[in-house]
C-alpha cells in the first residue's frame, strides 16, 4: 500500500482550503461588474467633472452601506437556501407587492440597457479601422450577448465575467498609470465637506456608487453558484469566506469607481453633456490627452458596459424567472421560461436603440428603482429578525442598515423631484378612485357580474361607470406643455376586466372620445391607445381565471406599454422625434406605476369584501345549523 507523505497532505489541504476561499468569488464578482458599469459612465464621470475628488468621502459611505446590505442578502440566501425574492414576499403588506414592483423595475431597465450598449458602440466605433454605423455595432453586440446567455449555463457565465474582471482589472490599472493623479486633492477628498452648491452630486453619488436593486440580484448568483441547498450546519465558516470575497468585491467596484472619476476629473470643468455624448467626449479626451494608453482604455470601457448588460440581463432573467414561478404561479419549465424571459428582454432592448437619449430613461427609471431600494432596506431588517436567532445579523450590521436605509429613503425623495410633482399628486387622485371602486365593489352591479348574471343593462352602467371614470382620469391630469400625464386608461382596462372585451372597448370610446375632443397632436393615439386598453383587459381575463398583483402589474406596465411606446409612436411619424421622445420620457414611467397602483388597488377591495362576504356566509351557516329558524335577511 502506497504511503501518502505529510507534504502531499498538507499540499492537498491547502488545495481544498483555496477551493473553499473562492467557490463564493464568481458571484460577487458578477455582482462588482454589473454595478460598476451602470453607475460609472453615467453619474461617476459626471461627479468627477463636476467637482472633481472631493466627494470620494461620499463613496466611501456608499460603499460601507451597500456592503452591509450584499452581506445581510448573502446570509438569508445561504441559510435558508432561497434567494431574496423569497424572503421578500413574506414582508406584510398586499401580497406579493415587493417582489412585483422589482419584476416591473427590471423591467424597465431593459430600455436603460439599451443606452449602455449604444453608448459601449461609440467607445467601440473608436477601435475599428473600417466604418460601421454605431447603431450596427450596438445590434450585433446584442446578437452576441443572446448567443452567449442562450443555454442559460451559470458556470459558463460565471467564467466569461471572471474573464472580464482579469481583463478589466489589467485595462484600468493601466489607465491609472496613464492619468496624472494628484494624490493631495485625493487625500483631501475623504475628508467629509458640504457645500450647497454640490449637494445634489452628492445624493447622486450616494445611490449611484455600489448602485441599487441591482445588489438582490447577487442572491440570484449566489444560490445558483449553491444549487439552493441550505449552510446551516456550517453557516459561520461560510460568512467568514463571504466577507473576505465582499471585500474584494466590493474593492473592484471602489476601484472602478474611482478610475471613472479621475478620468471625470482630468475632464474638470468642461460643459455639461448628455449621456451618449459624454461617451464621445471621454473618448475624444483621452484621445488627446493619452493618446498611448487611449487604445486599451476604451476598450476596457467596452467590455465593461458588455459586462454590464451581459450579467444584468442574465441575472435579471434568472430573478424574474424565480418570481413568475413563485408569485405568479407560472407552470413554464425553468429554462424555457429563461429564454422567453430573454427573448423579451432583448426586445425591448432592440427597440430602445432608435430611441434617443438614453440618458433620460435611465432617469426616469431610477426615480422609482431608488426609493424601493431604500424601502427593501428595511424589508431586509425584518427579514432577518424572522432567521433564527444564531442566524441573525449583528447590532452593528442593524445599525448600519437602519441608517443607511433611512438615509437613502431621504436622498431619493429628496433628489426624485419628478415623482414628488407628478407621480405622487396623481396617486393621491387615485383617492376618489379607491372610493369608486369601493362602492362599486359592494353594489348589485358586481355581484352580478360575480355571479354571472349580468344583463345588457348592467353592462351600460358598467360601461358607464368606468368611461366616466376614465374621462375623470384625463380632467385630473397634469398639463405638461401639450402631453396630459393622467390616468385615463385605468377606467376601459377595470371595464374590460369586469365584462370582457366589449365593455372595455366601449368605456375606453367615451374616455378616447372626451381626449380626442380636447385636441392636440396626441390626441388621436391616446383615444386609440384608450380603447385598445380596455380591450386587452377583457381578454386579459379571459386568460386569467385568478387575478394576482403580479399579474396586474405586467398588464398595467403591458397596456401603457402598447400605449405610450407603441401607438404613440406610430400615430405621430411626421412630428419632431425630439418631442416624441420629451412624451415618452414624461409619460411611461409615471403613467405606468399609477396604472399598476390602481389595478392592484382594485383587487386589494374586491379580496377584502369577498373575505368579509366569506366570513358572512360561514356565520350564517353556523347559525342556520344551531339555530333552523334564523333568517339573515331578517336581522338586515
Amino acid at each position: 500500500m502506497q504511503k501518502i507523505s505529510a507534504s502531499e497532505t498538507t499540499g492537498s489541504t491547502f488545495r481544498r482550503r483555496i477551493a473553499e476561499r473562492l467557490f463564493f468569488l464568481g458571484p460577487v464578482l458578477i455582482l462588482a461588474i454589473e454595478v460598476s458599469g451602470e453607475s460609472g459612465i453615467v453619474e461617476i464621470f459626471g461627479a468627477g467633472r463636476a467637482t472633481g475628488y472631493s466627494l470620494l468621502w461620499i463613496c466611501a459611505v456608499a460603499l460601507i452601506y451597500k456592503y452591509a446590505f450584499a452581506y445581510g442578502i448573502a446570509r438569508y440566501t445561504l441559510a435558508t437556501g432561497k434567494t431574496i425574492f423569497s424572503g421578500l414576499r413574506s414582508i406584510p403588506g398586499p401580497r406579493n407587492w415587493e417582489v412585483t414592483f422589482i419584476t416591473i423595475i427590471y423591467i424597465l431597465e431593459m430600455i436603460a440597457y439599451g443606452g449602455f450598449l449604444i453608448i459601449g458602440a461609440h467607445f467601440l466605433y473608436y477601435l475599428i479601422p473600417f466604418d460601421i454605423p454605431i447603431l450596427i455595432i450596438a445590434i450585433l453586440t446584442l446578437a452576441a450577448i443572446i448567443v452567449i446567455l442562450w443555454k442559460g449555463s451559470y458556470e459558463r457565465f460565471e467564467h466569461l465575467i471572471l474573464g472580464m474582471v482579469l481583463l478589466l482589472f489589467v485595462g484600468f490599472i493601466f489607465s491609472l498609470t496613464a492619468l496624472h493623479i494628484p494624490f493631495t486633492e485625493v487625500a483631501e477628498g475623504f475628508i467629509p465637506y458640504i457645500h450647497e452648491n454640490n449637494l445634489l452630486w452628492k445624493m447622486a453619488l450616494l445611490g449611484a456608487v455600489g448602485a441599487g436593486l441591482n445588489i438582490l440580484l447577487y442572491s440570484v448568483w449566489l444560490h445558483e453558484k449553491t444549487g439552493g441547498k441550505p449552510c446551516t450546519d456550517d453557516l459561520p465558516e461560510k460568512m467568514r469566506i463571504i466577507r473576505g470575497d465582499l471585500l474584494i468585491g466590493f474593492g473592484f467596484i471602489a476601484f472602478m469607481s474611482f478610475v471613472f472619476l479621475s478620468i471625470g476629473a482630468s475632464y474638470q470643468g468642461a460643459p455639461h453633456l448628455e449621456m451618449a455624448n459624454s461617451a464621445v467626449a471621454v473618448s475624444g479626451h483621452i484621445l488627446m490627452t493619452i493618446p498611448y494608453a487611449a487604445p486599451l482604455i476604451i476598450f476596457s470601457s467596452f467590455i465593461l458596459l458588455a459586462g454590464t448588460v451581459i450579467s444584468g440581463i442574465d441575472g435579471r432573467a434568472r430573478a424574474v424567472c424565480g418570481i413568475l414561478r413563485e408569485a405568479g404561479g407560472v407552470q413554464v419549465a425553468p429554462k424555457r421560461l429563461y429564454r422567453l424571459i430573454l427573448l423579451g428582454f432583448s426586445a425591448m432592448i432592440f427597440t430602445a436603440f432608435f430611441i434617443s437619449k438614453p440618458e433620460y430613461l435611465i432617469k426616469n427609471v431610477s426615480i422609482f428603482s431608488s426609493i424601493l431600494f431604500a424601502v427593501i432596506g428595511f424589508g431586509l431588517i425584518y427579514i432577518d429578525n424572522r432567521l433564527p436567532k444564531k442566524h441573525q445579523g449583528s447590532r452593528i450590521w442593524l445599525a448600519v442598515m437602519a441608517a443607511g436605509s433611512g438615509l437613502y429613503l431621504l436622498i431619493a425623495l429628496l433628489q426624485e423631484k419628478s415623482l414628488l410633482d407628478f407621480g405622487l399628486p396623481l396617486v393621491e387622485r387615485l383617492a376618489i378612485v379607491l372610493l369608486v371602486l369601493y362602492f362599486f365593489v359592494r353594489s348589485d352591479l358586481a355581484e352580478a357580474y360575480r355571479r354571472g348574471v349580468a344583463t345588457r343593462t348592467d353592462l351600460l352602467w358598467l360601461v358607464l361607470i368606468f368611461g366616466i371614470l376614465s374621462v375623470y382620469g384625463t380632467l385630473r391630469g397634469f398639463q405638461i406643455d401639450d402631453v396630459i400625464l393622467n390616468f385615463r386608461d385605468l377606467g376601459p382596462v377595470l371595464a374590460g376586466l369586469i365584462g370582457g372585451p366589449l365593455a372595455g372597448a366601449a368605456a375606453g370610446l367615451i374616455g378616447g372620445g372626451y381626449r380626442y375632443s380636447l385636441g392636440g397632436w396626441t390626441a388621436l393615439p391616446c383615444a386609440i391607445a384608450t380603447v385598445a386598453a380596455g380591450i386587452i383587459g377583457g381578454v386579459a381575463r379571459r386568460y386569467w381565471e385568478t387575478l394576482t398583483p403580479l399579474r396586474l402589474a405586467i398588464l398595467g406596465v403591458g397596456v401603457e406599454a402598447l400605449h405610450i411606446l407603441v401607438i404613440f409612436p406610430l400615430f405621430t411619424l411626421g412630428y419632431p422625434q425630439s418631442q416624441v421622445i420629451d412624451v415618452i420620457r414624461h409619460t411611461f414611467p409615471a403613467m405606468s406605476l399609477v396604472m399598476v397602483a390602481g389595478l392592484i388597488m382594485y383587487l386589494m377591495v374586491e379580496d377584502q369584501f369577498r373575505r368579509l362576504s366569506d366570513m358572512r356566509d360561514l356565520v350564517t351557516w353556523v347559525r342556520q345549523d344551531v339555530d333552523p329558524d334564523y333568517d339573515p335577511k331578517k336581522e338586515e
